[in-house]
């Protein structure tokens, strides 16, 4: 391992910009995660862009938890779940880990980005397409005994071919650097629910009650059904692959318009490509290789 002679930016922080972290060298820093600093980085050996983490905890403490944590997760492959495909500790105590880059040429964009992009709020189409792939990408978690805790939009990335991918999957729960729940898989799959209301409305759904003559009429029947369930303390779904199975549409119903346009259309593609205007949020193109459906 190297010594990373990290300099001082304009605000008073440490910048590495210009150093090498896992054989890629350190572009420019990227908007932060809740958990780590994130960079862009370039493997110039592999020609091929990295997403870097690097973990600045205090106390030192945490740092030794996420490092823990983080050897668990190194290399594993799971349905719209940003791979950690390396994972270091330097001599100075600096802990990092490395994704492939999800980005368009500008930056990475997070769900949170997109919708703000989007006028604050998606279509019942587009939150349909959403909301799949986070209940798989929790179902198949699940399955490998990994739990991630509450999801939240801006740890979830959109990247280029609009495929939906959670960042640092599990790596919080795995340090305990989050409180114990009773329920955790049931807390996370409230959350992934939650996130539909917010989706449709663009409201926050610990606001639901609130606003919602106001804007409920954003929200067709079935999904709102589906999400009162969800959100019931005691109805609630069980498990992500109950919530997909009783998500709009799948579940023997008669045809709607969700069920209807799911066989037209194909998974979310990025609105935020290079700059450009996207000619709207969906792709039909198929499911490119090393992708997932």
């Amino acid at each position: 391992m190297t010594r990373l002679n990290a300099t001082m930016n304009g605000e008073g922080g440490s910048t590495l910009v210009g150093q090498t972290i896992g054989g890629a060298g350190i572009v420019r820093e990227l908007d932060r995660h809740t958990l780590a600093r994130r960079f862009l980085g370039h493997d110039h050996r592999r020609g091929v862009d990295r997403l870097v983490y690097v973990f600045d905890q205090s106390p030192s403490e945490d740092r030794e938890k996420i490092w823990q944590a983080l050897r668990l997760c190194v290399g594993a492959q799971r349905p719209h779940v940003l791979a950690i495909e390396q994972a270091g500790r330097e001599r100075d105590g600096l802990i990092w880990a490395s994704s492939p880059y999800p980005g368009n040429q500008e930056s990475i964009v997070t769900l949170a980005d997109l919708r703000a992009r989007r006028g604050g709020r998606l279509s019942a189409i587009e939150t349909d397409r959403a909301i799949e792939q986070l209940l798989e990408a929790a179902a198949a978690s699940h399955r490998a005994g990994v739990e991630h805790g509450p999801v939240a939009e801006d740890e979830i990335l959109v990247n280029p071919s609009g495929s939906l991918l959670v960042e640092l999957y599990g790596l919080r729960r795995r340090a305990g650097l989050i409180e114990s729940a009773e329920e955790p898989i049931q807390d996370e799959i409230r959350s992934i629910v939650s996130l539909a209301w917010t989706l449709l409305t663009g409201i926050d759904a610990d606001e639901r009650d609130v606003f919602a003559s106001r804007v409920g009429g954003m929200v067709p029947p079935r999904w709102r059904q589906w999400i009162d369930c969800g959100l019931d303390p005691v109805l609630g779904y069980a498990s992500a692959r109950e919530a997909l199975d009783a998500m709009p549409g799948r579940s023997g119903e008669p045809a709607v318009e969700i069920a209807g346009a799911r066989s037209l259309l194909g998974r979310l593609s990025s609105a935020i490509g290079g700059g450009k205007e996207s000619a709207g949020l969906w792709s039909r193109k198929k499911q490119g290789p090393g992708g997932v459906d």
